[in-house]
C-alpha cells in the first residue's frame, strides 16, 4: 500500500530566505497540502533586492514581491514579508 500523507487538518509555514524560493523549493508540496484543506502561509525574510532577472530590472526587490503575492494567491496561502537585504541574513537577523 503506497504512503499516502493527510494534511487536511495541518497548518504549514514555510519560512524562506528569499522571494520565490518557497516556491521553488515545495510549491507542490504546499499546493497539495492546501487542495487537502491545510492553512498554509509563506513567510519571506530578505526583499529579493539582489536577485538575478533575465531583463534588467529598476526595482527587482518590487518585481519578485509581486512574483510571490500571485504565487501565493496561486496557493491561497498567506505571505508574510521580512524587510532584510539580501546577502546579510544571520541567525540573529531576524
Amino acid at each position: 500500500m503506497p504512503l499516502r500523507f493527510d494534511f487536511s487538518a495541518e497548518r504549514i509555514l514555510v519560512v524562506a530566505a528569499h522571494p520565490d524560493d518557497a516556491e521553488l523549493l515545495v510549491g507542490g508540496s504546499l499546493a497539495r497540502a492546501r487542495a487537502d484543506g491545510a492553512q498554509v502561509g509563506i513567510a519571506i525574510c530578505c526583499r529579493g533586492e539582489k536577485g538575478q532577472a533575465s531583463v534588467p530590472d529598476e526595482d527587482l526587490a518590487a518585481t519578485r514581491r509581486a512574483e510571490a503575492e500571485a504565487a501565493a494567491s496561486l496557493l491561497e496561502a498567506d505571505l508574510y514579508f521580512g524587510d532584510v537585504a539580501d546577502g546579510t541574513l544571520t541567525d540573529e537577523t531576524a
